[in-house]
């Protein structure tokens, strides 16, 4: 079945136009999967990238510690700027709302834990104090306000540790995913018949039963 199967769709090639071809250039595709993917490089389920995988490596990888965390509304409005780049038109819009939709996701669970810890609230209070402090000259803040206004400090480091991600962050994800779809890309010149042959070919070979005598 394989040998025939290869005989059969030898001619089949990835054209520059990214259409499919046979020999004597009739077109047989004009893209190659609906997607022009090459199926080998895929990591995700019918996706070129992990998101989520990939998402929780950069966060990992690179910390950015002197940048503030985003908020969930600030996430998917710098997304939706970076997209509209020219450096990212490689990309489909299908896979560009992928990414989108990725990203709202993250960015509801970041509102949700801002919200529970009241985040906001609290740097807003210490903006206030440092205002007033810095405002007000006559009057100086005792021992214990002090000691409030570090611990404040501290609880909220600790908190824009959860879930924290920042621009810098975003924009290394961003980069990632656009190196990640154009590998996955079909390379024109690829035997696409070869390989769809062998592809039924090997499966086939391995699930033929000996039944009949």
């Amino acid at each position: 079945m394989q040998r025939r199967l290869v005989k059969c769709l030898e001619d089949l090639c990835c054209q520059y136009d990214m259409t499919i071809r046979t020999s004597t250039n009739d077109i047989v595709q004009f893209t190659y999967g609906g997607d022009s993917l090459d199926p080998i490089l895929l990591e995700g389920k019918d996706k070129p990238v992990d998101y989520e995988r990939l998402y929780q490596h950069v966060r990992a990888k690179y910390r950015y510690d002197d940048e503030q965390p985003l908020s969930g509304i600030e996430m998917n409005n710098y997304i939706y700027q970076e997209l509209e780049k020219d450096e990212y038109s490689i990309m489909e819009q299908e896979y560009k709302q992928q990414v989108i939709d990725f990203i709202k996701n993250i960015s509801l669970i970041v509102d949700k834990y801002r919200r529970k810890y009241q985040m906001d609230n609290i740097q807003q209070e210490i903006e206030e104090q440092q205002e007033l402090k810095s405002t007000t000259t006559r009057k100086r803040t005792s021992v214990a306000t002090n000691r409030a206004n570090k611990r404040q400090r501290g609880l909220l480091n600790v908190l824009h540790e959860i879930e924290r991600c920042t621009k810098s962050q975003l924009f290394e994800f961003l980069q990632q995913c656009k190196y990640k779809y154009g590998r996955a890309r079909l390379e024109p010149g690829t035997a696409v018949g070869a390989l769809c042959a062998q592809s039924i070919g090997e499966p086939a070979t391995q699930m033929t039963l000996k039944s009949l005598y």
